[in-house]
């Protein structure tokens, strides 16, 4: 399953083509619908220009919602855990994707490299 960074969201909003043919790239290997997450969900909403609130909804709403549950928050803790013993950090919004993606067994796909640091998450850089 393909889970989808904020930065790929807003890239897709803003109709960047080259995100676009990618990600219709790894759809081929990977059929299902991409996903968000209730964290993804709730930056992209945040980000909505004042006035845009009505289509930055519709345009989340097509997409399945993976939330921050038990599990994701049990991997939360161990990845935190691990990045703080390393010295190493990412946002905790990122975290908190990183953790439902983990939870999910899906793959991230992202701009932001520094996902690449979390153990375990299998992510795909898109730049």
């Amino acid at each position: 399953m393909l889970i989808l960074d904020t930065t790929i969201l807003i890239a897709l909003e803003r109709e960047h083509t080259a995100v676009r043919n990618r990600l219709l790239a790894l759809q081929q290997e990977d059929p299902a619908d991409p996903a968000i997450t209730t964290a993804v969900m709730g930056e992209f909403l945040a980000g909505a220009a004042e006035g845009k609130e009505r289509q930055a909804r519709a345009f989340v709403e097509p997409y399945t919602l993976i939330p921050f549950d038990r599990r994701s928050a049990l991997f939360f803790g161990a990845v935190s855990a691990t990045l703080r013993k390393q010295g190493a950090s990412i946002p905790s919004m990122d975290l908190v994707t990183a953790s439902c993606a983990l939870a999910a067994g899906g793959t991230v796909v992202t701009a932001d490299r520094h996902f690449a640091r979390i153990p375990g998450l299998r992510t795909i850089i898109v730049e």
